[in-house]
């Protein structure tokens, strides 16, 4: 009798050790990884207002992608290339597609373990993209480049796109539908198109197509002095 107590005991005991499946909260608790929601920044979400223009440059390979160095040093990632081809690598093409600033290189992102993967840093500027990118025989668009993107890699021109963008925002516009030509007259004279211009009704207008299309003239110090719209 006293050995079946203790067999019974010993089977309670082991029972009451057993740990209890987890209850609704415990199962409600967040994921440590992240957020799906978080990858949703690789998808590009301005091409739509972006026009399609053409892009000329040379044809270079990178880590992340084949790309397009264009006037002024100006780099952009065609999407949709890994490398370009022999017979086109280190030779002058041209690009159609609409240039955007989208995350297009992987995040270096640290482990549990400590370990970093390969990727830019959190923290790094966005990258320039041509997406919907196709190569065309020739340019049948004007030689421009987004305001913000010739801001970066025009130093001699930053002190008076800084002048232009402030005087479109008091006006109540949004610098980043303006593009500027890549040439500039002394002093300078940017030549700054109006994404409207760019549109299918027109595209093929003389004069002020889309009516925004203007020339802003700086003084010798970049502060700018007026502008002149196209006629």
């Amino acid at each position: 009798m006293m050995a079946k107590t203790a067999t019974v005991l010993v089977v309670l005991a082991l029972l009451g050790c057993r740990r209890a499946p987890p209850g609704p909260a415990a199962l409600a608790e967040p994921s440590p990884s992240p957020p799906a929601a978080e990858k949703k920044v690789v998808k590009m979400k301005t091409s739509r207002g972006e026009p399609r223009l053409d892009y000329t440059g040379t044809a270079r390979d990178a880590k992340g992608g084949a790309v397009l160095v264009m006037k002024h040093g100006a780099v952009a990632y065609v999407e949709g290339r890994e490398r370009w081809e022999d017979s086109a690598l280190g030779k002058t093409v041209t690009v159609r597609g609409r240039l955007v600033e989208k995350a297009h290189l992987p995040v270096a992102r640290r482990s549990p373990g400590g370990a970093i993967s390969q990727g830019v840093d959190p923290a790094a500027p966005l990258q320039w993209v041509l997406v919907e990118a196709e190569v065309v025989p020739r340019a049948e668009s004007p030689s421009v480049l987004p305001l913000a993107l010739m801001r970066a890699v025009a130093p001699d021109w930053r002190a008076c796109l800084d002048s232009v963008a402030r005087a479109l925002r008091e006006a109540g516009e949004d610098p980043a539908g303006f593009f500027v030509g890549h040439e500039a007259q002394a002093g300078p004279r940017l030549h700054l198109w109006h994404r409207s211009a760019f549109t299918p009704e027109n595209r093929r207008m003389l004069g002020n197509p889309g009516g925004k299309c203007r020339d802003a003239l700086c003084d010798e110090s970049g502060k700018l002095q007026r502008f002149l719209f196209w006629q």
